[in-house]
């Protein structure tokens, strides 16, 4: 019997190490496979080979067939021509050259075509009744600049202006970066010697829309046809034009922040050169006079008459007398800029299409950035190095999974990061970590600062920048008023009066004061982060493009084809409650189904994930701490997410739930016990995911978002 014992023992332990020899010699075939190809991430040849696990290889697979794959798409024949058409552009030298663009009806009929969640968002549109020739659909453009490759070369010649477009009835999906359809990708080195810069360039684009093409889209419309033969057309106009305020400032060939007249939108305000300059060596301009009730607004009548006074008036007054009347009005004169344009005169309408982006105004070299400075000098006159304590008290907190800039956040208040801000006038951060920042820098001062009565004024400067920011957060989710942004900008400016800064009012203050009428006009405040993103497609394909001479064609060509795929992935634009990339179940899961939820469930009927979608706040992840509604709906409920799983169609989380020991909605922020019981939620009662810290003895404390701070914590 023993014999037979250590047979069988012998036996297991032999097979164990023929698996594990056999795991060895597969671990070393994939890394030699790995290191025998040109570089890709880990992550990117994981997806290769779960494409090829599902969809077998192609039969087409070299490089020059990749490259006619995409030549294919590109020269396909539509009812509106090509994907991709030419615009002529005139140059400084006064020669005139031939470059590129996408042609936007073609890029619709494309999308529209393939029957997917594009075409079902488009025909939702206009089952509501938009995009008809009375109620056209809102087009909204917007272009910046994108370094890719080598960003601090003095001559790098990827660096290209990319447009953007979508629609304004896709508001709802405005967060997604394959909602932006692509229409240029040009040179910088070409712009920069085209006459009147991007403004042109805009203009050529603008009139791929309204004219240069077969069809005006505004008055004779689209025509469109689905996989199944259904036709439909509809109707654009220009509604939007959404850029940071350099890009606006190089469109309209205003004389912008920099200028005496600073706001092409306002006709009193002035601006004072301070004598200083900033990093880059140029002067740094403020605005004393800035009032949140703007009494002296133009108009597009006013705008454009004054471009064309300017227009009149360049032929009969010398070089320096038009220069100094250039500087008054506010404008250079550009024969070939947008508002020059006479094809586009009664499609572009400066004053009502202009929108500022909120997040460039605060914080990108913005407003907050100058708060956070004036702050902490006041802070750190009275009370010493306050970068360490606030360094110290951020450490404590955590940070739900998809804004992991904890280490990040912290790493602003470093001893070299305080040296670099001194040094620098202005408080250096992204805009990304200003936002992770503000709602637990506000916790700290209003708890430890504000309650010592130190720098009271300068304190309650910043917050009322907070309570801005909280509105601007939930304004594309209609649930703020232009009302509530007017009033939040004129108490913020007050309060920054009241700690005297007034003398720091750079112009990015006074871009605030037009958000209200922004948010009235458009119904939304769409901010750059988007687009932001959006560039990192355009970054992906001119960083590996080595031959520079045809750049503008093959990049063109890869960011259309990029986006038609991806803007028909299913489940693109699906913004219900539920599990977001989920997989099998495991046994642990199907156990704890088996338990709790149905014991007769099969492993087909089971999915997880490691995260959930939630509306409006985006995703949840595994181990973030998140708050919930409760059954009855108008109270809340906190807790730490252990899994999130989806039983027949249903989607569940299972979270520690914590029980409320303290809560101030007017700060907003609530203490918690730990370590209750599980508790099963649907999904959809999860409202966000929030910061959190360890405050001892088994308790944390959390952040409350302002959207939900009138649900009571139970």
């Amino acid at each position: 019997m023993a014999i037979a014992i250590l047979a069988q023992t012998y036996l297991r332990l032999f097979k164990q190490l023929h698996k594990m020899k056999d795991r060895v010699a597969k671990l070393r075939k994939l890394n030699d496979f790995r290191r025998s190809l040109p570089h890709v991430s880990a992550r990117a040849l994981d997806q290769i080979f779960k494409g090829i696990q599902e969809q077998g290889l192609p039969d087409l697979m070299t490089r020059d067939q990749m490259r006619e794959a995409t030549n294919e798409l590109m020269t396909s024949v539509t009812p509106h021509g090509p994907l991709i058409v030419e615009i002529e552009l005139n140059m400084i030298d006064g020669t005139v050259i031939h470059d590129l663009a996408v042609n936007p009806m073609a890029f619709l009929f494309h999308a529209y075509r393939k029957d997917g969640p594009f075409r079902a968002m488009l025909d939702g549109c206009i089952a509501d009744g938009h995009g008809t020739a009375d109620n056209p659909m809102r087009l909204a453009v917007y272009a910046d600049e994108v370094v890719p490759g080598k960003e601090l070369s003095h001559n790098n010649k990827r660096k290209q202006w990319c447009m953007y477009w979508s629609f304004c009835e896709f508001l709802a999906h405005f967060h997604l970066e394959e909602t932006w359809m692509p229409i240029l990708a040009i040179r910088s080195e070409t712009v920069t010697k085209t006459a009147a810069n991007i403004s042109q360039v805009m203009a050529k684009a603008l009139l791929l829309f309204f004219g240069d093409l077969p069809t005006d889209m505004r008055t004779g419309g689209c025509v469109l046809i689905g996989g199944d033969g259904t036709q439909v057309r509809i109707f654009i106009d220009l509604w939007m034009v959404l850029q940071d305020g350099g890009a606006h400032e190089l469109l309209w060939h205003c004389k912008g922040d920099g200028g005496t007249k600073m706001c092409m939108l306002c006709r009193d305000m002035i601006a004072e050169d301070t004598g200083e300059v900033d990093d880059d060596e140029c002067p740094v301009i403020v605005c004393k006079e800035i009032s949140a009730v703007l009494t002296d607004k133009c108009d597009d009548d006013d705008i454009r008459g004054s471009v064309d006074r300017l227009a009149a008036r360049r032929l009969t007054l010398g070089i320096g007398n038009f220069k100094l009347l250039q500087q008054a009005v506010g404008f250079n004169d550009e024969p070939f800029g947008i508002l020059r344009n006479d094809r586009l005169r009664d499609i572009v309408k400066p004053a009502k299409q202009y929108c500022h982006d909120w997040m460039h105004a605060l914080m990108v070299s913005g407003v907050m950035n100058v708060v956070l400075w004036k702050l902490f000098v006041a802070l750190s006159a009275v009370m010493g190095d306050i970068y360490t304590q606030v360094y110290n008290y951020i450490e404590t907190w955590g940070w739900p999974a998809f804004r992991n800039h904890g280490t990040s956040v912290r790493d602003l208040f470093l001893r070299k990061r305080e040296v670099s801000n001194k040094k620098a006038k202005t408080f250096k951060a992204l805009a990304s970590e200003l936002l992770s920042l503000y709602p637990i820098l506000a916790l700290f001062l209003i708890r430890t600062v504000v309650r010592a009565n130190i720098c009271v004024a300068e304190c309650e400067a910043f917050l009322a920048l907070c309570d801005l920011v909280d509105l601007l957060t939930v304004a594309n989710i209609g649930k703020c008023t232009p009302d509530q942004v007017h009033n939040a900008v004129v108490e913020f400016l007050q309060k920054c009066r009241d700690a005297g800064w007034i003398g720091s009012f750079i112009p990015k203050f006074h871009w605030l004061c037009h958000l209200a009428s922004h948010l009235a006009e458009f119904g939304c405040l769409p901010t750059c982060w988007v687009h932001e993103r959006k560039h990192r497609v355009a970054k992906r394909y001119a960083t590996g493009i080595t031959n520079t001479t045809q750049m503008e064609k093959s990049l063109l060509g890869e960011i259309v084809a990029h986006n038609l795929y991806d803007i028909n992935r299913p489940g693109l634009f699906d913004l219900s409650p539920g599990l977001a990339q989920p997989s099998q179940a495991t046994a642990n899961i199907m156990q704890f189904v088996w338990d709790n939820v149905d014991p007769h469930a099969a492993s087909s009927d089971v999915r997880k994930s490691s995260k959930a979608r939630i509306i409006p706040a985006g995703f949840v992840g595994r181990n973030d701490v998140a708050l919930a509604k409760s059954n009855d709906g108008d109270k809340m409920i906190a807790g730490k997410i252990w899994m999130h799983i989806e039983v027949y169609g249903s989607a569940l989380t299972v979270l520690e739930r914590w029980h409320p020991t303290f809560y101030d909605r007017n700060i907003g922020y609530a203490d918690w016990t730990r370590g209750g019981e599980a508790l099963l939620v649907p999904t959809r009662d999860l409202l966000s995911s929030v910061c959190h810290c360890d405050i001892g003895g088994g308790n944390s404390r959390t952040i409350v978002p302002w959207l939900y701070r009138q649900f009571e914590p139970v």
